[in-house]
């Protein structure tokens, strides 16, 4: 009776947070997601009330992947001898590497910067995006940007190559504003402030590499808790 108790107690704390974090962000359209800057949000008395609630749920999303990333620790060290693809230092480099890509062909409004580190769905995509900001003379100016910790909480590897993928959930922070690239107008965003930011990235194996797949800009707490480390050649080993 008691752990039920406390169970509900829990989720209901979790529920309160999270609303409190759509609220309290500011959702800005811009970058490489299609998200945008997590900014400070209300200010004054309300600012004062909320802030730590914030940090509380930024600390239980960091809590909750550091416990993800041990598991896929344990499942990377065992599959990168079978192989190389899981070699964690390959696949963290290759998931800087694909950041800064990614950034640099969104405000530069080319994604052909970036194809080599896209999958086709999202290349299409994100080509589509940014040729129709060309139309409208609408850049999006990135600067000072900074990826400040990323950890892979997700493996799932198969039998099939091409099924295998794993997601990063990544934090950072940079400037981030649109202009009208003809009079310099600003349209939206802050010039000066960073934003800090937190998404979940997908990669998938095309080829022996990996390439971004899909990015979930909100990153809360349901969708970083229900990630895991699976590995259907491990567990086909094991039966």
């Amino acid at each position: 009776m008691q752990i039920s108790l406390l169970r509900r107690h829990k989720n209901f704390l979790i529920s309160f947070v999270s609303l409190v974090a759509i609220i309290f962000c500011t959702v800005l359209y811009a970058r490489a997601g299609g998200g945008g800057g997590h900014g400070g949000g209300g200010g004054g008395i309300l600012g004062l009330i909320l802030w730590p609630l914030m940090v509380a749920y930024s600390a239980i999303v960091s809590g909750i992947a550091i416990n993800k990333k041990k598991h896929v620790d344990q499942l990377l060290a065992q599959l990168s001898q079978a192989d190389s693809v899981w070699d964690l230092s390959g696949m963290r480099n290759r998931i800087v590497e694909a950041f800064y890509a990614l950034q640099n062909a969104w405000a530069a409004r080319n994604q052909n910067l970036a194809k080599g580190y896209m999958s086709e769905a999202l290349y299409l995509n994100y080509k589509a995006q940014t040729d129709a900001m060309l139309d409208r003379h609408d850049e999006n100016v990135l600067d000072q940007i900074n990826l400040d910790d990323f950890i892979v909480v997700d493996i799932d590897d198969f039998l099939d190559d091409t099924k295998d993928y794993f997601w990063v959930l990544m934090k950072g922070s940079m400037i981030d504003y649109h202009i009208n690239d003809t009079t310099g107008q600003l349209i939206s965003g802050d010039r000066d402030t960073p934003e800090s930011f937190r998404e979940l990235w997908q990669f998938v194996r095309e080829n022996n590499q990996w390439v971004v797949n899909r990015i979930n800009s909100s990153a809360g707490i349901t969708d970083v808790a229900k990630l895991h480390a699976y590995s259907e050649r491990i567990q086909k080993m094991l039966k």
